[in-house]
């Protein structure tokens, strides 16, 4: 009897800012569509806008698992009034808005990180993304460092808008209240949500 296959996918937990927050960031990347390539086309059906607390790989029969995790999670923390007061745009020309660390949020971000381990592997590949027929995917390598390059100490916390240099008045107040999973596509774009819960 053969061994049983399983269907490994790459998920980003997040932190979804609110409705409001998430119309301004998808009105920002609308303006860089004019003048640049649609890497990434925000929305809220399948590239949400969204802050990364952790990234990796898990067993797809384990979303429910991890959702209890979060749940339970969750009942320890508060909606998170927060301010976008920089923006930062990476070598590869993709723009993120940064936003303050409170202790709590950071919190929530090691919290997160040490309670899913259990579930989480660090070495994604192209198939374990949901992307579009004959597309090519940049994202793997970014996903496998992340748990190294972006957890704990260097968690920085941000909601990439787009690609190209965006004018943005800052700083911008906003709130966020919602935890989720998302299957991440290219450009670790959150392409779809399995999970959510409320704060």
């Amino acid at each position: 009897m053969g061994d049983l296959i399983m269907n490994k996918i790459a998920v980003d937990i997040v932190l979804l800012p609110s409705e409001e927050m998430m119309d301004k960031a998808i009105e920002i990347n609308k303006k860089l569509l004019k003048n640049n390539e649609p890497k990434i086309v925000l929305n809220k059906e399948n590239c949400l806008p969204h802050m990364s607390l952790c990234m990796g790989v898990i067993d797809e029969k384990d979303v429910e698992l991890v959702g209890k995790e979060l749940t339970t999670i969750s009942k320890r923390f508060s909606a998170f009034d927060l301010s976008f007061n920089e923006l930062f745009t990476s070598d590869l020309g993709f723009t993120e808005l940064s936003s303050n660390k409170p202790d709590d949020l950071q919190l929530l971000h090691e919290t997160i990180t040490v309670k899913l381990a259990k579930f989480m592997t660090y070495n994604a590949t192209s198939d374990m993304l949901l992307l579009s027929d004959g597309e090519e995917s940049f994202s793997a390598g970014w996903i496998s460092g992340y748990h190294n390059n972006a957890s704990f100490e260097n968690f920085s916390p941000h909601v990439t808008v787009g690609y190209g240099v965006p004018v943005v008045d800052l700083p911008i107040n906003f709130t966020a209240s919602k935890l989720a999973i998302c299957h991440i596509g290219n450009y670790c774009t959150c392409r779809k949500l399995l999970f959510e819960k409320t704060l």
